[in-house]
C-alpha cells in the first residue's frame, strides 16, 4: 500500500514508520523534512506540503500531525494552537481527498479503513 503519514516524527508516527517501512510505500509529511529524514533514518520520501502529494496515487492516509501536546503548559492559547493545528490539516487533507479521481481507503482518527471496512496494520 502507498500511505501518506503525517506526524511521522511523533511518538505514534515513529512506531508506524518502523512497523511499515519495509511492507508499505510511505510518504511522510513533516514541517522539517531534512530533520525528519535524519530522525527516522528511512528511505521513504519526506515532504513539507500537501501540494507535493498526488492523492490519486495513495491507498491510505494516516493523519497524526499537529502541535506537540507534551512540550508546553496547556494554557488557553496553547489549547487553541493544539486544536487549530489538527483541524486545519485535517480539513486540507479532506479537501484533497475529495478532489481526487479515484476512491480508496482513507483514515479517520488514525484508523485506516478500506471501502470494505477492513482495518490495516
Amino acid at each position: 500500500m502507498k500511505i501518506l503519514l503525517t506526524g511521522a516524527t511523533g511518538l505514534i508516527g515513529r512506531a508506524l514508520v518502523a512497523h511499515w517501512q519495509y511492507s508499505h510505500q510511505l510518504v511522510l509529511l513533516s514541517r522539517n523534512p531534512r530533520q525528519a529524514e535524519k530522525k527516522l533514518t528511512t528511505v521513504h520520501p519526506c515532504i513539507r506540503t500537501l501540494q507535493e502529494v498526488d492523492f490519486n496515487q495513495l491507498d491510505a492516509v494516516v493523519n497524526l500531525a499537529g502541535e506537540p501536546i507534551a512540550e508546553k503548559r496547556w494554557t488557553e492559547a496553547q489549547k487553541q494552537r493544539i486544536c487549530q493545528s489538527r483541524w486545519l490539516l485535517t480539513e486540507q487533507i479532506a479537501e484533497a481527498i475529495q478532489l481526487r479521481i479515484s476512491v480508496n481507503p482513507i483514515s479517520d482518527s488514525g484508523v485506516i479503513r478500506s471501502p470494505a471496512n477492513r482495518s490495516f496494520s
